[in-house]
Protein backbone atom coordinates (compact mmCIF):
# COMPACT_ATOMS: atom_id res chain seq x y z
CA UNK A 1 0.00 0.00 0.00
CA UNK A 2 2.62 2.49 0.66
CA UNK A 3 4.21 1.94 -2.58
CA UNK A 4 0.81 2.33 -4.38
CA UNK A 5 1.01 5.71 -2.19
CA UNK A 6 4.37 6.64 -3.23
CA UNK A 7 3.57 5.98 -7.18
CA UNK A 8 0.47 7.80 -7.15
CA UNK A 9 2.25 10.79 -5.03
CA UNK A 10 5.20 10.44 -7.50
CA UNK A 11 2.49 10.26 -10.67
CA UNK A 12 0.42 13.56 -9.07
CA UNK A 13 3.52 15.17 -9.03
CA UNK A 14 4.93 14.80 -12.60
CA UNK A 15 1.76 15.89 -13.66
CA UNK A 16 1.19 19.16 -11.57
CA UNK A 17 4.81 20.09 -12.90
CA UNK A 18 4.30 19.30 -16.21
CA UNK A 19 0.84 21.01 -16.71
CA UNK A 20 2.83 24.55 -14.95
CA UNK A 21 6.00 24.18 -18.02
CA UNK A 22 3.27 23.98 -20.58
CA UNK A 23 2.60 27.11 -21.96
CA UNK A 24 -1.02 28.50 -23.59
CA UNK A 25 -1.67 29.41 -27.28
CA UNK A 26 -1.63 32.84 -26.18
CA UNK A 27 1.39 33.12 -24.30
CA UNK A 28 3.48 31.35 -27.23
CA UNK A 29 1.86 34.00 -29.05
CA UNK A 30 2.73 36.87 -27.14
CA UNK A 31 6.43 34.95 -26.98
CA UNK A 32 7.26 35.02 -30.73
CA UNK A 33 5.04 38.29 -30.99
CA UNK A 34 8.24 39.79 -28.66
CA UNK A 35 10.98 37.95 -30.81
CA UNK A 36 9.60 39.22 -33.69
CA UNK A 37 9.04 42.94 -32.51
CA UNK A 38 12.80 42.98 -31.72
CA UNK A 39 13.75 40.97 -35.06
CA UNK A 40 11.39 43.68 -37.08
CA UNK A 41 13.36 46.53 -35.38
CA UNK A 42 16.80 45.08 -36.80
CA UNK A 43 15.33 44.52 -40.14
CA UNK A 44 14.47 48.43 -40.28
CA UNK A 45 17.55 49.82 -38.97
CA UNK A 46 19.64 47.36 -41.27
CA UNK A 47 17.51 48.54 -44.18
CA UNK A 48 17.89 52.19 -43.53
CA UNK A 49 21.91 51.07 -43.47
CA UNK A 50 21.61 49.61 -46.38
CA UNK A 51 20.28 52.78 -48.14
CA UNK A 52 21.94 55.21 -46.52
CA UNK A 53 24.65 53.85 -49.33
CA UNK A 54 22.62 55.36 -52.04
CA UNK A 55 24.54 58.48 -51.97
CA UNK A 56 27.96 57.80 -51.16
CA UNK A 57 28.84 61.43 -50.73
CA UNK A 58 26.31 61.55 -47.25
CA UNK A 59 29.11 59.62 -45.20
CA UNK A 60 27.79 61.55 -42.22
CA UNK A 61 24.57 59.75 -42.73
CA UNK A 62 26.16 56.54 -43.19
CA UNK A 63 27.68 56.71 -40.15
CA UNK A 64 24.54 57.48 -38.78
CA UNK A 65 22.77 54.71 -40.05
CA UNK A 66 25.58 52.80 -38.94
CA UNK A 67 25.38 53.49 -35.08
CA UNK A 68 21.99 53.15 -34.89
CA UNK A 69 21.86 49.65 -36.63
CA UNK A 70 24.19 48.54 -34.64
CA UNK A 71 22.35 50.19 -31.29
CA UNK A 72 19.11 48.51 -32.38
CA UNK A 73 21.08 45.10 -32.92
CA UNK A 74 22.06 45.10 -29.27
CA UNK A 75 19.18 46.39 -27.39
CA UNK A 76 17.14 43.95 -29.17
CA UNK A 77 20.01 41.15 -28.19
CA UNK A 78 19.75 42.25 -24.99
CA UNK A 79 16.17 42.11 -24.34
CA UNK A 80 16.04 38.54 -25.88
CA UNK A 81 18.23 37.74 -23.96
CA UNK A 82 16.27 38.59 -20.87
CA UNK A 83 13.57 36.30 -22.22
CA UNK A 84 12.71 33.20 -19.73
CA UNK A 85 12.33 29.71 -21.89
CA UNK A 86 9.45 29.23 -23.24
CA UNK A 87 7.75 26.14 -21.27
CA UNK A 88 11.02 24.68 -20.31
CA UNK A 89 12.50 25.06 -24.23
CA UNK A 90 14.73 28.12 -25.41
CA UNK A 91 15.10 27.09 -28.73
CA UNK A 92 13.38 29.36 -30.24
CA UNK A 93 14.92 32.55 -27.95
CA UNK A 94 18.49 30.82 -28.56
CA UNK A 95 17.40 30.68 -32.66
CA UNK A 96 16.69 34.37 -32.67
CA UNK A 97 20.03 35.25 -30.43
CA UNK A 98 22.01 33.43 -33.10
CA UNK A 99 19.86 35.42 -35.76
CA UNK A 100 20.67 38.51 -34.49
CA UNK A 101 24.12 37.97 -33.79
CA UNK A 102 24.97 37.45 -37.31
CA UNK A 103 23.11 40.49 -38.22
CA UNK A 104 25.83 42.57 -35.58
CA UNK A 105 28.81 40.61 -36.71
CA UNK A 106 27.70 41.66 -40.55
CA UNK A 107 27.41 45.24 -39.43
CA UNK A 108 31.13 45.17 -37.15
CA UNK A 109 32.72 43.54 -40.09
CA UNK A 110 31.19 43.78 -43.80
CA UNK A 111 29.35 47.06 -43.22
CA UNK A 112 32.25 48.87 -41.33
CA UNK A 113 34.92 47.40 -43.97
CA UNK A 114 32.31 48.69 -46.44
CA UNK A 115 31.81 52.18 -45.43
CA UNK A 116 35.68 52.35 -44.79
CA UNK A 117 35.81 52.12 -48.61
CA UNK A 118 33.35 54.52 -49.07
CA UNK A 119 35.16 57.08 -47.24
CA UNK A 120 38.27 56.83 -49.26
CA UNK A 121 39.29 59.84 -51.26
CA UNK A 122 37.91 59.76 -55.05
CA UNK A 123 41.18 59.03 -56.40
CA UNK A 124 42.00 56.52 -53.94
CA UNK A 125 38.92 54.26 -55.88
CA UNK A 126 39.43 51.79 -57.92
CA UNK A 127 37.78 48.36 -59.76
CA UNK A 128 39.32 46.73 -57.05
CA UNK A 129 37.76 47.87 -54.09
CA UNK A 130 34.60 48.03 -56.59
CA UNK A 131 34.53 44.53 -56.46
CA UNK A 132 35.53 44.29 -53.20
CA UNK A 133 32.42 46.20 -52.40
CA UNK A 134 30.36 43.74 -54.68
CA UNK A 135 31.89 40.90 -52.79
CA UNK A 136 30.93 42.54 -49.37
CA UNK A 137 27.13 42.92 -49.98
CA UNK A 138 27.24 39.37 -51.71
CA UNK A 139 28.33 38.21 -48.11
CA UNK A 140 26.05 40.72 -46.20
CA UNK A 141 23.19 39.00 -48.14
CA UNK A 142 24.15 35.48 -48.31
CA UNK A 143 24.95 35.22 -44.49
CA UNK A 144 21.97 37.52 -43.48
CA UNK A 145 19.75 35.41 -45.90
CA UNK A 146 20.78 31.96 -43.96
CA UNK A 147 20.37 33.57 -40.34
CA UNK A 148 16.33 34.91 -41.13
CA UNK A 149 16.05 31.58 -43.25
CA UNK A 150 17.01 29.64 -40.24
CA UNK A 151 15.14 31.95 -37.34
CA UNK A 152 11.84 31.68 -39.81
CA UNK A 153 11.65 27.76 -39.76
CA UNK A 154 12.10 27.46 -35.82
CA UNK A 155 9.41 29.93 -35.49
CA UNK A 156 7.51 27.63 -38.00
CA UNK A 157 7.95 24.66 -36.30
CA UNK A 158 6.86 26.64 -32.75
CA UNK A 159 3.69 27.76 -34.65
CA UNK A 160 3.11 24.19 -36.10
CA UNK A 161 3.61 22.89 -32.18
CA UNK A 162 1.47 25.44 -30.86
CA UNK A 163 -0.93 25.52 -33.73
CA UNK A 164 -1.08 29.40 -34.74
CA UNK A 165 -0.85 30.85 -37.84
CA UNK A 166 2.11 33.09 -38.24
CA UNK A 167 0.79 36.79 -40.02
CA UNK A 168 2.75 38.94 -41.86
CA UNK A 169 3.87 41.88 -40.52
CA UNK A 170 0.94 44.73 -42.39
CA UNK A 171 4.04 47.21 -42.74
Amino acid sequence: MKHFRFTALLLFSVILFSCKNTPTQEEVIAYNDKISTEHGKIFEKHDQLLKSYDDFRQTEKMDKAYADAKKQVEESIAKVKKLGALGGDSTYKLAAIKAFESYLSSINNEHKRFIEIYKLPEDKFDSALSKEQEKIMETINTSLNSANQELAKVQQDLAKKYKFELVPDKK
